[in-house]
């Protein structure tokens, strides 16, 4: 009923006069994250249009409209995680036909496969792809606008590579700490870390809105209690008694709770963003 709902709104949008121009082209993306790294790499050249800009709005379950259906029809180019972080998207795109459109899936272009971290944000490999695909089509739609377009993309690429050397910097200070969490959210960073996430089961649960094993639940209480993780990773958005209760736990056990968003905030550039979210988990995960 939901999939029926969203291909009929996107076939009324799609009856919306999409606009003829050259730059800047319209940029409508899933996440605000991927917006603000189309703009740094697109400049003057885009204009950018961001759907889920609240921190407090769990991308999983948002509900779309026809303000939303219409706005991706209007896009030149659309950009979603993909990685079935945001199939909402996937239903509004089926139901329009606009071949003139480009449509970024992160996800197929980092090769993601079931099972991997949707959270494509928190890696740098993943964006990276993101910031030499959307640079090519860029640069195919407005060739006049090769030069600057490199220029940009080089000085993102720059800032890509001090955020890798940095990662492996650090992994020589955290490779094979454990930590809890209680859902995926800074998986890849994590593993760039070489930090060993020891209860994936409850986190998936969580994740996809299912109740958690209760031998989860167990396993997850036993490693607080114990100590046997260095700290307990929580996305703050997410309200479940289960996490509830381990958050009671950590906090009684003295084990550090680590708090990560899922939504850029609106006053940082994804490079600071992710930079700030190193800075927590080093401090969080450094013996006291």
């Amino acid at each position: 009923m939901r999939r029926s709902l969203l291909v009929l709104l996107a076939l009324c949008a799609a009856s919306f006069p999409i606009p003829l121009h050259a730059a800047p082209l319209r940029v409508v993306c899933a996440e605000a994250v991927w917006c603000n790294i189309a703009q740094q790499l697109g400049g003057e050249t885009v204009h950018t249009d961001s759907i889920l800009t609240s921190r407090q709005i769990d991308p999983h379950d948002f509900q779309v409209s026809p303000e939303t259906a219409r706005r991706v029809a209007q896009a030149d180019i659309v950009v979603e995680n993909g990685a079935e972080y945001d199939s909402w998207i996937d239903s509004l795109l089926d139901g329009q036909e606009n071949p003139s459109r480009d449509v970024i899936n992160i996800g197929q272009t980092a090769s993601w496969r079931p099972g991997d971290n949707p959270h494509l944000f928190d890696d740098v490999r993943a964006v990276r792809l993101y910031a030499e695909r959307l640079t090519d089509i860029l640069k195919q739609r407005l060739p006049d606008k090769k030069a600057e377009l490199d220029t940009q993309a080089a000085a993102f690429a720059h800032d890509l590579d001090k955020l890798q050397a940095r990662l492996s910097t650090l992994r020589f200070q955290f490779n094979g700490v454990d930590v809890a969490a209680s859902e995926p959210i800074g998986g890849p960073l994590f593993k760039a870390l070489g930090i060993s996430v020891t209860d994936p089961d409850f986190a998936l649960a969580i994740m996809n809105h299912n109740e958690p094993s209760p031998e989860a639940v167990a396993n997850l209480e036993d490693t607080l209690r114990h100590h046997d993780v260095r700290a307990l990773i929580i996305n703050p958005v997410v309200s479940d008694p289960a996490v509830d209760r381990l958050i009671e736990l950590a906090q009684h056990v003295g084990v550090p709770v680590l708090p990560l968003m899922e939504m850029l905030p609106a006053d940082q550039n994804w490079q600071d963003w992710l930079n700030a979210r190193i800075d927590a988990i080093a401090q969080a995960l450094r013996p006291s």
